[in-house]
Protein backbone atom coordinates (compact mmCIF):
# COMPACT_ATOMS: atom_id res chain seq x y z
CA UNK A 1 0.00 0.00 0.00
CA UNK A 2 1.77 3.15 -1.35
CA UNK A 3 1.60 5.48 1.96
CA UNK A 4 1.17 9.35 -0.08
CA UNK A 5 1.21 12.72 1.89
CA UNK A 6 -2.18 12.97 1.52
CA UNK A 7 -2.98 9.96 3.51
CA UNK A 8 -0.47 10.43 6.43
CA UNK A 9 -2.20 14.16 6.49
CA UNK A 10 -5.52 12.07 6.57
CA UNK A 11 -4.32 9.39 9.23
CA UNK A 12 -2.91 12.99 11.33
CA UNK A 13 -6.23 14.50 11.12
CA UNK A 14 -8.09 11.78 12.49
CA UNK A 15 -5.66 11.24 15.37
CA UNK A 16 -6.06 15.10 16.20
CA UNK A 17 -9.57 14.60 16.10
CA UNK A 18 -9.44 11.57 18.49
CA UNK A 19 -7.28 13.42 20.43
CA UNK A 20 -9.75 16.28 20.67
CA UNK A 21 -13.11 14.24 21.34
CA UNK A 22 -11.06 12.16 24.47
CA UNK A 23 -10.08 15.74 25.80
CA UNK A 24 -13.80 17.26 25.35
CA UNK A 25 -14.98 14.15 26.95
CA UNK A 26 -12.28 14.63 29.90
CA UNK A 27 -12.96 18.09 30.63
CA UNK A 28 -16.75 17.64 30.32
CA UNK A 29 -16.69 15.07 33.38
CA UNK A 30 -14.18 17.06 35.09
CA UNK A 31 -17.04 20.22 34.86
CA UNK A 32 -19.32 17.86 36.49
CA UNK A 33 -17.49 16.73 39.28
CA UNK A 34 -16.75 20.48 40.58
CA UNK A 35 -19.56 22.40 42.68
CA UNK A 36 -19.56 24.98 44.00
CA UNK A 37 -21.76 26.88 47.10
CA UNK A 38 -22.74 30.36 46.07
CA UNK A 39 -22.38 31.31 49.25
CA UNK A 40 -18.76 30.64 49.38
CA UNK A 41 -17.13 32.06 45.72
CA UNK A 42 -17.00 35.86 44.63
CA UNK A 43 -20.14 35.39 41.84
CA UNK A 44 -20.62 38.25 39.88
CA UNK A 45 -22.74 38.59 36.36
CA UNK A 46 -20.70 40.50 33.53
CA UNK A 47 -22.52 41.54 30.52
CA UNK A 48 -24.72 37.94 31.46
CA UNK A 49 -21.31 36.26 31.50
CA UNK A 50 -20.97 34.70 35.30
CA UNK A 51 -17.71 34.74 37.09
CA UNK A 52 -16.00 33.14 40.35
CA UNK A 53 -13.58 36.05 40.95
CA UNK A 54 -11.90 37.51 37.76
CA UNK A 55 -12.35 33.65 35.57
CA UNK A 56 -15.75 33.07 33.91
CA UNK A 57 -17.34 30.50 35.86
CA UNK A 58 -17.19 26.22 34.64
CA UNK A 59 -18.88 24.16 37.28
CA UNK A 60 -21.99 23.13 38.97
CA UNK A 61 -23.26 25.86 41.00
CA UNK A 62 -25.41 25.69 44.25
CA UNK A 63 -27.24 26.86 47.01
CA UNK A 64 -28.80 25.24 50.05
CA UNK A 65 -31.53 26.45 52.84
CA UNK A 66 -30.65 27.14 56.28
CA UNK A 67 -31.81 23.45 57.12
CA UNK A 68 -29.21 22.20 54.59
CA UNK A 69 -31.62 21.31 51.84
CA UNK A 70 -30.83 22.58 47.81
CA UNK A 71 -32.45 25.48 46.75
CA UNK A 72 -31.22 25.37 42.95
CA UNK A 73 -28.15 23.88 41.37
CA UNK A 74 -26.87 25.47 37.74
CA UNK A 75 -24.65 24.18 35.42
CA UNK A 76 -22.35 26.81 34.06
CA UNK A 77 -19.48 26.57 31.17
CA UNK A 78 -17.22 29.32 30.33
CA UNK A 79 -19.45 31.90 32.09
CA UNK A 80 -22.78 30.69 30.20
CA UNK A 81 -25.55 28.97 31.27
CA UNK A 82 -25.16 25.48 30.26
CA UNK A 83 -26.66 22.05 31.09
CA UNK A 84 -29.67 21.37 33.54
CA UNK A 85 -30.74 24.36 36.41
CA UNK A 86 -33.20 23.01 38.74
CA UNK A 87 -34.75 25.00 41.66
CA UNK A 88 -36.72 23.50 44.45
CA UNK A 89 -39.16 25.01 47.15
CA UNK A 90 -38.75 25.30 50.21
CA UNK A 91 -40.00 22.27 50.77
CA UNK A 92 -37.67 20.21 48.75
CA UNK A 93 -40.79 19.63 46.31
CA UNK A 94 -39.04 20.44 42.51
CA UNK A 95 -40.02 23.79 41.22
CA UNK A 96 -38.50 23.94 37.84
CA UNK A 97 -36.27 22.15 35.27
CA UNK A 98 -35.13 23.91 32.70
CA UNK A 99 -31.96 23.25 29.97
CA UNK A 100 -29.55 25.45 28.32
CA UNK A 101 -26.91 25.50 25.83
CA UNK A 102 -24.00 28.39 25.73
CA UNK A 103 -26.21 30.77 27.66
CA UNK A 104 -29.47 30.09 26.18
CA UNK A 105 -32.98 28.10 27.11
CA UNK A 106 -33.09 25.08 25.01
CA UNK A 107 -35.31 22.05 25.19
CA UNK A 108 -37.98 22.05 27.53
CA UNK A 109 -38.66 23.69 30.44
CA UNK A 110 -40.87 22.36 33.19
CA UNK A 111 -42.62 24.12 36.44
CA UNK A 112 -44.38 22.38 38.84
CA UNK A 113 -46.77 23.57 42.04
CA UNK A 114 -45.19 23.11 45.44
CA UNK A 115 -47.57 20.28 45.89
CA UNK A 116 -45.65 18.91 43.19
CA UNK A 117 -48.44 18.77 40.17
CA UNK A 118 -47.64 20.39 37.01
CA UNK A 119 -47.74 23.72 36.03
CA UNK A 120 -45.92 24.60 32.95
CA UNK A 121 -44.18 22.82 29.88
CA UNK A 122 -42.80 25.06 28.19
CA UNK A 123 -40.14 24.22 24.45
CA UNK A 124 -37.51 26.58 23.88
CA UNK A 125 -34.92 26.75 20.56
CA UNK A 126 -31.76 29.25 20.76
CA UNK A 127 -33.78 31.25 23.99
CA UNK A 128 -37.10 31.49 21.90
CA UNK A 129 -40.21 29.78 22.86
CA UNK A 130 -41.33 26.78 20.03
CA UNK A 131 -43.97 24.43 19.44
CA UNK A 132 -46.97 24.01 22.20
CA UNK A 133 -46.53 25.58 24.97
CA UNK A 134 -48.79 24.55 28.42
CA UNK A 135 -50.18 25.92 31.90
CA UNK A 136 -51.88 24.50 34.48
CA UNK A 137 -53.82 26.30 37.28
CA UNK A 138 -52.74 24.81 41.07
CA UNK A 139 -56.32 22.68 40.85
CA UNK A 140 -54.81 20.46 37.58
CA UNK A 141 -56.89 22.36 34.88
CA UNK A 142 -55.48 23.31 31.84
CA UNK A 143 -55.24 27.21 31.94
CA UNK A 144 -53.60 27.70 28.55
CA UNK A 145 -52.72 25.74 25.15
CA UNK A 146 -50.13 27.96 22.61
CA UNK A 147 -48.54 27.21 19.61
CA UNK A 148 -45.16 29.26 18.93
CA UNK A 149 -42.50 29.50 16.40
CA UNK A 150 -39.90 32.11 16.62
CA UNK A 151 -40.45 33.37 19.83
CA UNK A 152 -44.04 34.75 18.16
CA UNK A 153 -47.50 32.92 18.42
CA UNK A 154 -48.40 30.74 15.53
CA UNK A 155 -51.37 29.22 14.95
CA UNK A 156 -53.94 28.14 17.66
CA UNK A 157 -53.62 29.72 21.19
CA UNK A 158 -56.70 28.47 23.81
CA UNK A 159 -56.83 29.49 27.63
CA UNK A 160 -59.49 28.72 30.12
CA UNK A 161 -60.55 30.05 33.47
CA UNK A 162 -60.07 28.00 36.30
CA UNK A 163 -63.78 26.62 36.21
CA UNK A 164 -63.09 25.45 32.92
CA UNK A 165 -64.82 27.95 30.90
CA UNK A 166 -63.12 28.94 27.67
CA UNK A 167 -61.17 32.64 28.15
CA UNK A 168 -59.71 32.52 24.87
CA UNK A 169 -59.61 30.80 21.37
CA UNK A 170 -58.17 32.78 18.68
CA UNK A 171 -55.23 31.68 15.91
CA UNK A 172 -52.25 33.89 15.53
CA UNK A 173 -51.30 34.31 11.62
CA UNK A 174 -48.64 37.14 10.68
CA UNK A 175 -48.75 38.59 13.86
CA UNK A 176 -52.82 38.97 14.02
CA UNK A 177 -55.15 37.41 16.02
CA UNK A 178 -57.87 35.97 14.74
CA UNK A 179 -61.35 34.75 17.36
CA UNK A 180 -62.05 35.33 20.38
CA UNK A 181 -58.70 37.07 22.04
CA UNK A 182 -60.30 37.01 25.59
CA UNK A 183 -60.85 40.71 25.76
CA UNK A 184 -63.80 42.87 26.73
CA UNK A 185 -64.56 45.74 24.57
CA UNK A 186 -63.12 49.19 25.37
CA UNK A 187 -65.41 51.80 25.77
CA UNK A 188 -64.38 54.80 24.82
CA UNK A 189 -64.53 57.93 26.71
CA UNK A 190 -65.27 60.49 23.52
CA UNK A 191 -68.67 58.98 23.55
CA UNK A 192 -69.05 60.18 27.34
CA UNK A 193 -71.81 63.08 27.54
CA UNK A 194 -68.95 65.04 28.89
CA UNK A 195 -66.88 65.29 25.90
CA UNK A 196 -69.93 65.57 23.54
CA UNK A 197 -69.03 69.02 21.97
CA UNK A 198 -72.21 71.07 21.25
CA UNK A 199 -72.50 72.38 17.80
Amino acid sequence: MVFTAARALLVIKGVIALLFLVSCKQSHNKRELIGYNVDSIDLKNVNGVFHNGEEPLTGLLYALHPKGDSVFSRSYVNGLEDGLHKQWYSNSTLQEKRHYLLGKKEGLSLGYWPDGTRRYLYQFIADLHEGIQYEWYSNGKLCSKKNYRGGYESGLQQSWNPDGSIKSNYEARNGRNYGNIGKKNCYSVWEDSAFVVAH
